[in-house]
């Protein structure tokens, strides 16, 4: 603590931070934006020195209305890096690389079918799908694929055919919802495992690969709210995990470690890369086009994927994408929405009240203990709010309406208030 004291300390001799790198800028909309706009403005007023402003560089691949967005969050003019060339396809910097990686199907049921009993069919027959990897690829080395000693043979001396199931061995299933969720989760036991058994018969698997059958339900993970917090890093190693395989005391191959199926909401959108994830199906639209490309892509990082996209007839949005599939991805980013924010609304600036109250406390109140108050808010305008924000006169008295309101309802209002109660309670505040 005391050394994060003397890194934003004015007189302390030492070189303040000037540059800021800001991840995932299309994350802060909405009203997690409107917090951050205000809250930076504090961190640059806190580290800014002689009017020299800290440098910020932001990344993103899904943004639209991004000058209006940057000047509410930070006040500045965008420079968008690298700059285009030329060429479209070569900027020096980057260049754009003929045919994907990543292929997307659109599926939706027609007639009678529903989404869910297509949900079900498709999970199983992606499971499903993993014997014809078997088969093909031990057939290729001139062995049986009914025989448990060709296949174990097979798998423990051919490093390729492990690396090649690990690539496809795993599905994600990626829901809009936690209540679509659930209800998908409670199926795999039963009815997606009865499908997968109706099925294999028909596709007369043998004893062989029955591996790809046992216990399949067990090896699934969750990536939702729903799951407690110290779990997830825990979650993300087993996900990470290659698929390993063994012999059993009966003779036959037998899972030991790898995950069949992966059930995911929008948390696994920005920051998660998974390498063995390379099949992904997304049941119903997300809500976003923003969403959708950052989901999407967490498939197929290192090498071929495949996105399925089951949509539902009911859904007039859907049905529309469904009916325009080639076009959409052909130009998906076109259709990104824009992102706002507003972070001088009464609502924003009365919930982050608080986190100015202590800058101006470091910066006015041990040079002048007897501030607080009123004369505490006019400092806080001032010195925060009128060198980030192009403030009008209306805007200026609307403001400190605003702050001069809340000052004694929220936050303490002298330097005795706030040394006699360092550990502000977040409960005192009025949130």
């Amino acid at each position: 603590m005391p050394d994060a004291q003397r890194l934003l300390n004015p007189d302390n001799g030492i070189d303040a931070p000037d540059l800021i790198i800001q991840d995932e800028l299309h994350l802060l909309v909405g009203a997690l934006g409107s917090i951050v706009g205000l809250f930076e403005s504090v961190v640059e007023a806190l580290i800014s020195r002689n009017g020299r402003r800290p440098k910020i560089i932001a990344s993103t691949a899904t943004t639209r209305n991004t000058n209006n967005l940057i000047k509410n969050l930070y006040n500045r003019k965008v420079a968008v890096f690298p700059p285009q060339g030329l060429n479209y396809n070569d900027n020096y910097f980057s260049h754009i690389v003929p045919g994907a990686t990543r292929r997307h199907i659109g599926m939706m049921p027609s007639g009678n079918s529903s989404s869910n009993m297509a949900e079900i069919r498709l999970t199983a027959f992606l499971l499903l799908s993993r014997i014809k990897v078997f088969k093909k690829e031990i057939e290729d080395r001139d062995r049986d694929w009914t025989s448990d000693k060709d296949v174990i043979n097979v798998c423990n001396q051919d490093g390729k055919l492990l690396q090649l199931l690990d690539n496809y061995w795993t599905t994600v299933l990626y829901f809009n919802s936690l209540k679509d969720l659930g209800r998908s989760r409670s199926r795999v036991s039963q009815e997606v495992f009865e499908n997968f058994r109706a099925h294999k018969y028909l596709y007369q698997i043998p004893k062989s690969l029955s591996l790809l059958e046992n216990r399949f339900d067990q090896r699934v993970l969750e990536f939702t709210s729903r799951i407690e917090s110290n779990r997830i890093k825990g979650f993300l190693t087993e996900a990470e995990s290659c698929v390993g395989l063994n012999v059993n005391d009966n003779g036959h191959l037998n899972v030991a470690s790898g995950n069949d199926l992966v059930f995911a909401s929008n948390m696994i959108s920005v920051g998660i890369d998974i390498s063995r994830w390379n099949q992904m199906v997304m049941v119903g639209q997300p809500r976003s086009t923003s969403e959708y490309v950052q989901s999407s892509s967490r498939v197929a990082r290192n090498t071929y994927g495949l996105v399925i996209n089951l949509l539902n007839p009911l859904r007039i949005r859907e049905h529309s994408l469904f009916e325009n599939y080639k076009s959409f991805h052909a130009t998906y980013y076109k259709s990104v929405e824009p992102l706002s924010i507003t972070p001088l609304t009464y609502s924003t600036i009365k919930h982050d009240i608080l986190n100015n109250m202590i800058k101006i406390y470091r910066n006015y109140i041990l040079q002048a203990p007897g501030l607080g108050g009123v004369a505490l808010a006019n400092a806080m305008i001032m010195d925060v709010f009128e060198n980030r924000f192009n403030m009008d006169d209306e805007l200026r008295q609307s403001l400190s309406n605003i702050v001069k309101a809340n000052v004694g309802a929220n936050c303490a209002t002298s330097l005795r208030d706030i040394a006699n109660d360092a550990f502000i309670n977040i409960q005192q505040v009025n949130y």
